[in-house]
């Protein structure tokens, strides 16, 4: 393409920026030899490094489309890590031993458990069998929620989101001390969840 067309197309693009009140500073919008694109999606592309003069920026202009992993070269955080496998191991462990201890001595070929005794109707027993099993979806969740924490460069916001998810769990193991008097180990580890995270600070 001839110069007249790409000095149309700046000045073009300068009107547009004026008119949004973004400042260009008489950048050239030509694009550069060494832009390749990267397809995530059907709907969503992002420039790989390849195109881009230095990080953060991409064809001399900044980055609209923040990167899912690290992109400041600082390694993975292996404190909320190891937090979010001992989250879902919990988690796995109260399912199993829930279903092995109480809920399969409640139910009689079914899978959702129905007999109470005399002191818990059906829908008494039901939703205490849909609670137990929501809580481990829950630290899943929470679990999850740590492993993506742990990719992202380190922030006010991780650091933040990272920090009430010990508290969820710290309050949570308060509560299971207070109730069990310390005998059931559920407390230990959702302790154990809290202490790696406060060290990933």
């Amino acid at each position: 393409m001839s110069e007249a067309f790409y000095a149309q197309r700046t000045a073009a693009g300068r009107l547009w920026a004026h008119a949004l009140g973004i400042g260009v500073g008489g950048q050239d919008w030509r694009p550069q030899p060494s832009a390749a694109m990267t397809w995530v999606s059907p709907s969503l592309a992002v420039l790989s490094k390849v195109g881009c003069r230095r990080p953060g920026t991409c064809l001399g202009h900044p980055c609209m489309i923040p990167s899912p992993t690290s992109t400041d070269g600082s390694p993975v955080n292996t404190w909320l890590l190891a937090a979010a496998a001992v989250a879902f191991a919990t988690g796995l462990a109260h399912t199993v031993m829930g279903e092995m201890l109480i809920f399969q001595r409640l139910r009689r070929g079914t899978v959702v458990p129905t007999l109470g005794g005399e002191l818990l109707r059906e829908r008494h027993v039901r939703i205490l069998w849909a609670s137990w099993h929501v809580l481990t979806l829950l630290g899943w969740c929470m679990a999850a929620m740590l492993v993506a924490l742990a990719a992202w460069p380190a922030s006010d916001m991780t650091r933040a989101l990272a920090r009430l998810i010990g508290l969820g769990m710290f309050a949570g193991a308060m509560t299971v001390l207070i109730a069990t008097r310390g005998r059931h180990p559920g407390w230990l580890a959702m302790s154990l969840v809290a202490l790696l995270i406060e060290a990933s600070r």
